[in-house]
């Protein structure tokens, strides 16, 4: 309900005041849900190049549109898909990497503790791989996770080896740990000073 303006003024002032690269990164927004794919795709480059006209070298994250999932990346929602409406994203600097997220549950929404088998994860991160390099575009995963059962250990092995190509993947940060989640089934936060068995399988691609 807010101006385009608005939101790009505030990262112009953001950009300003935390504007050191070695202590601060950037992530525009959060899972943009309720915006149209290619809205957000123009107000995130429109907002990119406002952050680079101050002189900020902060590395940046975009999320995709609605809810940036992989399994979707290439799904025609509305007018267009993330992947026709990031492919000629652009930073000058070269620091902006495209936040997706993936989670393993039947209907990727990472609310329920079935898993999907672990081959057809892969091949969703196969195909963002081939898009990503064709379109000289990097990669951030930004959320994704699994309850500590064996039946999704897999899925969470075969996601973190589809990211470790450096030159499309900037990195990953799992979803989510912090001792206030309690029984959350996604949870990595030890419990009673033992690691939650995720643990053993993240600690492969640190």
């Amino acid at each position: 309900e807010v101006p385009v303006s608005a939101f790009t003024d505030l990262w112009v002032r953001l950009a300003r005041e935390f504007s050191d690269p070695t202590v601060t990164a950037f992530g525009l927004m959060n899972e943009p849900a309720k915006l149209p794919i290619a809205q957000w795709a123009e107000i995130a480059q429109t907002t990119v190049n406002a952050i680079r006209k101050t002189g900020a070298r902060n590395l940046i994250l975009v999320s995709g549109g609605r809810w940036a999932g992989v399994h979707e990346w290439e799904k025609q929602i509305g007018d267009t898909s993330n992947a026709n409406a990031f492919a000629n994203f652009k930073d000058s600097l070269q620091r902006t990497y495209l936040e997706v997220h993936q989670y393993a549950d039947s209907d990727y929404s990472g609310t329920k503790t079935d898993c999907v088998a672990a081959e057809t994860l892969t091949t969703m991160f196969e195909a963002i791989n081939r898009w990503a390099r064709t379109h000289h575009q990097k990669l951030f995963l930004g959320e994704f996770g699994v309850p500590g059962t064996p039946a999704c250990f897999a899925d969470l092995n075969a996601m973190l080896a589809q990211t470790q190509d450096r030159a499309v993947w900037g990195g990953w940060t799992y979803w989510a740990a912090g001792s206030w989640w309690g029984n959350y089934p996604l949870s990595v936060e030890p419990m009673n000073g033992i690691d939650k068995p995720q643990m053993a399988i993240l600690k492969k691609y640190f």
